[in-house]
């Protein structure tokens, strides 16, 4: 596993292995139209190895996408 790299934003996909085909992952998720304004998904603390813990909060994007911000944890 590569640790979290703070301030990036992760776009999640899943595909089968050799398959070129990929989708992003939650986009199809529910049948909602504007996700972002309805879910909300709690941030969490992840600490990797020995490296500083981090801060990983899934969320909608604008195109109803899921993506995964890790940013620095606050003290």
């Amino acid at each position: 596993m590569v640790p979290p790299d703070p301030g990036v934003l992760w776009d999640l996909r899943v595909g089968r292995r050799y398959d070129p085909v990929v989708a992003r992952l939650g986009r199809f998720l529910t049948d909602v139209v504007d996700v972002k304004a309805v879910f909300a998904y709690p941030s969490t603390v992840v600490q990797a190895g020995d490296g500083p813990a981090v801060l990983v909060k899934p969320y909608y994007t604008a195109g109803t996408e899921l993506s995964v911000r890790v940013s620095e944890k606050a003290e």
